[in-house]
């Protein structure tokens, strides 16, 4: 295996324990693990955004390229955010920040992941881990997410059964609204 290849391999596991996840297993973690600790989850996000950093540097460690320009952190000017591309249909939250990553120049700019949302949503009480009656755990809207727009939906899959949530127009809009807040939670 590359050192690309385990690197991408090391950043899809801190992605999956970042989100609450098992990265093995695929079931949610324990609400009370160290492991769902608002500063682990911060540590996995910032260790992912790293691991990601050295997938795109070719698998490796240190300073780029000689010629290769450091892309800046995720923007969205103000007078941009007028012309986000909101649904009128319920979106998941990676699809709503494609169209988000779709206003700016990737070439010069990081991504915004959709994990730098969820997260800022758990922490800020929009979304929880609930146990589902198979014993996994996964998130779900809290009273506080469904008023702003947040819902979920069981569907099937190849692999059985799982859950996604949904953020219908007012959601999509009050994420660009927190954008900032959810950037710098981000960084951190």
């Amino acid at each position: 295996m590359t050192q690309k290849e385990l690197a991408q391999r090391a950043k899809t596991y801190m992605d999956a324990l970042a989100n609450g996840v098992d990265p093995i297993s695929g079931r949610e973690l324990p609400e009370d693990t160290v492991l769902n600790r608002p500063q682990m989850i911060r540590c996995f996000f910032y260790t992912a955004d790293i691991l990601r950093q050295v997938v795109e540097n070719g698998g490796q460690v240190g300073a780029k390229k000689a010629g290769r320009k450091r892309k800046s952190s995720f923007s969205l000017p103000m007078e941009r955010r007028a012309d986000v591309p909101f649904s009128p249909v319920p979106l998941q939250i990676s699809k709503f920040v494609e169209r988000l990553n779709g206003m700016v120049d990737l070439n010069e700019m990081k991504r915004l992941p959709a994990t730098a949302v969820t997260g800022w949503m758990t922490e800020k009480g929009f979304l929880q881990l609930v146990e589902t009656p198979d014993g996994r755990r996964s998130k779900h809207p809290t009273p506080q997410g469904e008023q702003i727009g947040l819902s979920f939906e069981h569907r099937q899959g190849a692999n059985g059964p799982y859950t996604v949530i949904l953020y219908n127009n007012s959601a999509q809009h009050f994420i660009v609204d927190n954008l900032d807040d959810i950037l710098q939670a981000y960084e951190k």
